[in-house]
């Protein structure tokens, strides 16, 4: 039941984000969608190559990083080696060019409808996502779309949670903040596994001991207490501190 739920929301999410991405084209825009170099860019790449089939978006330029460009090489060296959905997708083919970060002032790089899929996920200062906010954020043609987990002291975080007509910070050292005239929308493509499936994968890998290394403290220490009651034996691991397994 779990897993039909995540393939519903899923689902929700890239028909979302069509839709988003369409009406940014409709208004001549740009999308600026900062992602993470590893995984979310080449999953992005695929749902955009879905959409474009499927006729949901309409045919756009698409940019990716060079570090992302590096890694998809690297997916497609290796996409007849491990299991795919579609192993028959080549990565390299589903974007124009990659994005150096010596065009992030280019002035043409934002007067026609494309597609930005930039490093860093989280906006983080002196990142060429970071800067080209700056560029979109004031202009109401543009939208910024975000696919992944952000820090709350992030300023991603921070544009994600704001308003239309807010002052935003993006942690520059100039510290000026920019009004918010964009379209800016969080979908929904966790990484992230649910506790339930946590749990169901320990009970089939059947271990001795389960070490907990990540995540939030509530969460972490929930599933800890889950996987106890369930007869396992589980150890939180703590920063700097050796554990014996």
């Amino acid at each position: 039941p779990n897993l039909k739920k995540d393939r519903r929301a899923f689902g929700r999410a890239i028909s979302e984000l069509g839709t988003f991405i369409s009406d940014i084209a409709d208004r001549n825009g740009v999308v600026l969608m900062p992602v993470f170099a590893l995984g979310r860019t080449q999953e992005i790449l695929g749902v955009l190559h879905e959409l474009g089939q499927r006729g949901k978006i309409p045919p756009l330029p698409v940019y990716i990083s060079g570090l992302a460009h590096a890694i998809c090489r690297i997916y497609d060296a290796t996409r007849h080696d491990s299991v795919r959905r579609r192993p028959s997708i080549c990565l390299e083919e589903l974007y124009e060019s990659v994005f150096e970060p010596g065009r992030v002032d280019d002035p043409n790089l934002l007067k026609r409808p494309s597609i930005l899929a930039d490093p860093s996920g989280m906006m983080y200062p002196n990142t060429t996502s970071n800067v080209l906010a700056g560029q979109v954020l004031p202009d109401p043609r543009h939208g910024i779309a975000f696919v992944g987990f952000l820090d709350p002291d992030s300023p991603g975080h921070r544009v994600a949670a704001a308003d239309v007509g807010d002052q935003v910070d993006l942690g520059r050292e100039n510290g000026a903040s920019i009004e918010i005239g964009c379209s800016v929308r969080s979908f929904d493509f966790t990484a992230h596994s649910r506790a339930s499936q946590l749990i169901q994968l320990v009970r089939e890998i059947n271990p001795k001991r389960v070490v907990l290394v990540h995540g939030d403290d509530e969460a972490v220490h929930a599933l800890h207490r889950s996987l106890e009651n369930e007869g396992w034996s589980s150890i939180v691991a703590e920063p700097g501190v050796v554990v014996e397994i």
